[in-house]
C-alpha cells in the first residue's frame, strides 16, 4: 500500500461499517448470548472514535508501519462485528437443554453459578480473610472470556471492583487485593466486580468469609498488688506485662475500658488493636495533653475512631480526650483505672494504680497497681464512673466514695478544696500512735508519694508531723516536695526529723528524668477503734492541689494480706541506690509547673 493512504479515512470507513452493523443488530434485537450492555458499550466506543476523528481535522499522511497497524485494527473490529451481525441475521433456535434452564433460574444458595451469561462470564469466587488483614484473590481463575477458562487479563479492556463500606479493594493485574478493616465482625461479605472486553461486560462478586484472630493469651490475672521499679531488671515492666497479658486474654465479645492520663506505648497499642480486631470492644479516655506529637493519640484515632454516643454504649471502640477533667469543670483527666470484662477464665477485672499506659511508666518510673478480680459489684460501679467520664461534662455528685467488702474506691474532683473533704487526711486523723497490738506497739505509716506540694501538701505534712511527734513509726519516700512541706516534715524540732528519702535521678544537665511515681499510704496498727488494723490507700492522687479538681482514683484496701506487699515494696525502694536522704539545707529555687522547663521530663502533678 502506498504511503499516501490516509489512516483516518481507513478508520472512518471501518467505524461506519461497525455503526451500520450495530444498527442492524439493534433493529433485530440482541443476538443470543449478548445483552444490550454490549451494544451500548460498542456504540459509545464508536462515538468516541468519531469524535476523535473529527478533532483530527484534515486527513494526514502516514508511513507504512502506521498504515499496517490501522489495517490490523480494522480487521479485528470487522471480524468481531461480523460475527455478531451474523448471529442476528441468522438467529439460533431456543435452547431447551437442562443446562440452559439452570442458568435461567440459578439456585441462590449456590455461589458457583454465573451471574451474567454470554461469551464473557464472570463467576462468583470465595475467599477467607482475617479481620485487619489483606489478601490477593485471583478472581479470573474461573471466569470465561474468549470461550476459555481461566480468563486472561490481557483479553480484557477493563476490570473494576466496588468497595464495601469501610473496605479497600484494589485491582492488580487481574486480581483483587481486598483489605478488611479492623473491627469488622465475623461473617460473609460480598465484593462486586465487573470485567469488560470487546464483546461486552459481565459482573459477579467475591464472597469473603471474614474471620477473627484467635485470643492469643490464656492468662488469669491474679488479685493483688504489682510494683514496677526503674533500673531493677526483675521488676522493670512488671505492671506492663501484667496488663498486656490481660489484654491478650480478653475473648471476642469482651470489653476493655481504659482511663489514662497519657498513652505512649507501641506494646499497649498493638495489644489493644489486636483485641479490637478479634471482636473486643475497646474504649479509651485520655487527658487533653495527648497529641500525635507527644503520644500515640493519632494512631489510636486511626485504629479506634472517636464516636462515643452510640445506641449500645457497651459496644464499639473509640478513643476520646477530655477537655479538662471529665467529670468536673477544671483540672485534668489524671485517673489510671482499667477494666476488663473477662480475661481467660477470670471475670470482672478492675485495675487501679499510679502508672499510665506509657513505656516510660514501665522503664523510667516506680509505680504500683492493684487488681480486683471476679467482683462484679466493683466492676459495675467503676464502669459507671467510666460512662460518666466519656460524656466530658460535670457530674453530680463529683466526689464519689464507693464502699465494698475489704475495699473502697474514691473518685474526684472533690466537692470542696478543704481538709474535711480529703479522705486520706481524714484517715490519718483516725490514727492513734500508741497502744497498737502489732509488733512494737506503735502504728506504722509508710508513705510513697510522687509530688508533695501546695496547700494540700501543707495540711498533709502537718498531720503526718503531728503523728510523728505523738510516737508513730513514720517513713517517707518522695520525688518532688515543696519547700514549705519539707520544712514541716524535716524540721529538727520536737521529736526530730522524720526519716525521709528522695527517689529522683537526673541527666547530665541535672534535669530530673527518672523518678518515683508511686502514690500510696500504708498504715498498720491502731486505726479507729481497732488496735490491729491494716489499710492501704493507693492510686493516682498526689499530695497536691491539682488533684482536688481533677479526675483521680484512689482505692483503700484492707487486711494484712494487702498491706504486707506495700511494706515490702517500700523497704525495697528505701534501700535502692537511686534513693538517698535529702540534704536538710537544700531547697527548690522555683518549683515550676511539672512537665515544663527544668522539669519537662516529669509528669504534671
Amino acid at each position: 500500500m502506498p504511503n499516501s493512504v490516509s489512516v483516518p479515512m481507513i478508520l472512518r470507513t471501518v467505524m461506519r461499517r461497525e455503526y451500520a452493523a450495530l444498527h442492524t443488530c439493534a433493529a433485530a434485537g440482541p443476538p443470543r448470548g449478548t445483552d444490550h450492555v454490549t451494544f451500548d458499550v460498542a456504540r459509545n466506543r464508536y462515538d468516541e472514535w468519531e469524535h476523535l476523528l473529527l478533532r483530527t481535522g484534515t486527513a494526514r499522511r502516514a508511513g507504512t508501519v502506521l498504515t499496517t497497524i490501522a489495517l490490523l485494527l480494522a480487521a479485528l473490529v470487522l471480524s468481531g462485528l461480523g460475527a455478531q451481525a451474523g448471529a442476528v441475521e441468522q438467529p439460533a433456535a431456543p435452547d431447551s437443554s437442562p443446562a440452559a434452564a439452570a442458568v435461567d433460574e440459578p439456585d441462590p444458595g449456590t455461589v458457583n453459578k454465573p451471574t451474567t451469561g454470554g461469551p464473557l462470564t464472570a463467576n462468583p469466587d470465595n475467599a477467607t480473610i482475617q479481620a485487619f488483614s489483606a489478601k490477593l484473590v485471583t478472581v479470573l481463575a474461573n471466569d470465561v472470556c474468549n470461550n476459555a477458562t481461566p480468563c486472561s487479563r490481557a483479553s480484557l479492556t477493563a476490570m473494576t471492583a466496588t468497595n464495601p463500606p469501610g473496605w479497600t479493594v484494589l485491582v492488580e493485574n487481574g486480581r483483587l487485593k481486598v483489605f478488611v478493616p479492623s473491627g469488622t465482625m465475623a461473617g460473609y461479605y460480598q465484593v462486586p466486580y465487573t470485567i469488560t472486553d470487546l464483546s461486552g461486560s459481565s459482573s459477579s462478586y467475591l464472597r469473603v468469609r471474614v474471620t477473627l484472630p484467635p485470643t492469643p493469651g490464656h492468662y488469669n490475672p491474679p488479685q493483688g498488688s504489682k510494683f514496677s521499679h526503674a533500673f531493677q531488671r526483675d521488676a522493670n515492666g512488671r505492671i506492663k506485662s501484667h496488663i498486656i497479658r490481660t489484654i491478650n486474654s480478653v475473648p471476642r465479645g469482651g470489653q476493655i475500658r481504659v482511663m489514662s492520663w497519657s498513652f505512649a506505648s507501641p506494646g499497649y497499642l498493638k495489644a489493644l488493636v489486636a483485641a479490637k480486631n478479634r471482636g473486643v470492644s475497646v474504649q479509651i479516655v485520655l487527658a487533653a495533653r495527648n497529641t500525635r506529637f507527644n503520644s500515640d493519640f493519632g494512631k489510636l484515632q486511626k485504629a479506634f475512631g472517636g464516636t462515643r454516643y452510640k445506641k449500645h454504649p457497651l459496644r464499639g471502640s473509640w478513643v476520646y480526650k477530655c477537655y479538662r477533667s471529665c467529670r468536673g469543670s477544671g483540672g485534668t483527666m489524671h485517673a489510671k483505672t482499667f477494666l476488663f470484662s473477662q480475661a481467660y477464665n477470670t471475670r470482672w477485672i478492675t485495675m487501679s494504680g499510679s502508672g499510665n499506659f506509657t513505656d516510660f511508666a514501665a522503664q523510667g518510673q516506680w509505680n504500683q497497681l492493684y487488681t480486683t478480680t471476679n467482683d462484679k459489684a466493683v466492676y459495675d460501679a467503676v464502669l459507671k464512673v467510666f460512662m460518666q467520664m466519656k460524656y466530658d461534662r460535670p457530674q453530680r455528685p463529683r466526689q464519689l466514695t464507693l464502699n465494698f467488702p475489704n475495699t473502697t474506691y474514691f473518685f474526684t474532683p472533690l466537692y470542696t478544696f478543704a481538709p474535711k473533704a480529703d479522705f486520706v487526711y481524714n484517715a490519718l486523723r483516725g490514727v492513734t500512735c500508741k497502744g497498737a497490738t502489732t509488733p512494737g506497739g506503735r502504728t506504722k505509716i509508710r508513705i510513697a508519694m510522687y509530688v508533695w506540694r501546695d496547700n494540700r501538701g501543707d495540711w498533709m505534712a502537718r498531720q503526718v508531723r503531728k503523728l510523728w511527734n505523738e510516737g508513730c513509726d513514720v517513713r517517707i519516700i518522695y520525688a518532688i516536695m515543696g519547700n514549705r512541706n519539707k520544712a514541716i516534715l524535716y524540721s529538727p524540732k520536737g521529736r526530730g526529723r522524720i526519716p525521709m528519702r528522695q527517689t529522683l535521678q537526673v541527666d547530665e544537665d541535672h534535669r530530673p528524668v527518672w523518678y518515683l511515681h508511686q502514690k500510696y499510704v500504708a498504715i498498720g496498727g491502731r486505726i479507729g477503734a481497732s488496735t490491729k488494723d491494716f489499710q492501704v490507700y493507693q492510686g493516682s492522687f498526689n499530695f497536691s492541689d491539682l488533684g482536688m479538681r481533677s479526675d483521680e482514683n484512689m482505692q483503700r484496701v484492707q487486711g494484712y494480706v494487702n498491706y504486707k506487699p506495700y511494706i515490702t515494696d517500700f523497704n525495697q525502694v528505701w534501700r535502692q541506690r537511686e534513693t538517698r536522704a535529702p540534704n536538710p539545707n537544700s531547697y527548690v529555687l522555683q518549683l515550676e509547673r511539672l512537665g515544663t522547663g527544668r522539669y519537662k521530663y516529669m509528669e504534671p502533678n
